[in-house]
């Protein structure tokens, strides 16, 4: 699960919801980008265990960088 594009955009609901009826606050996620990497990179090893080219297996997990 990408963090960026499911969990970020709801808890930027749920800040603001939170700071109009408290006060004003920031919710960070970077434990949840440290573990997403994490289970990618997991990811990229199992699949190369089984075969999968690197390059592919990268891909797959989402580890590549668009030129």
């Amino acid at each position: 699960m990408n963090t960026e594009k499911t969990v970020a955009p709801l808890g930027k609901i749920v800040a603001a919801e939170l700071s109009a009826k408290l006060s004003p606050l920031t919710l960070e996620w970077q434990e949840l980008r440290t573990s997403d990497l994490q289970g990618r990179a997991r990811a990229v090893q199992s699949l190369a265990a089984t075969g999968v080219e690197k390059a592919k297996a990268l891909e797959m997990a989402g580890l590549t960088t668009e030129e």
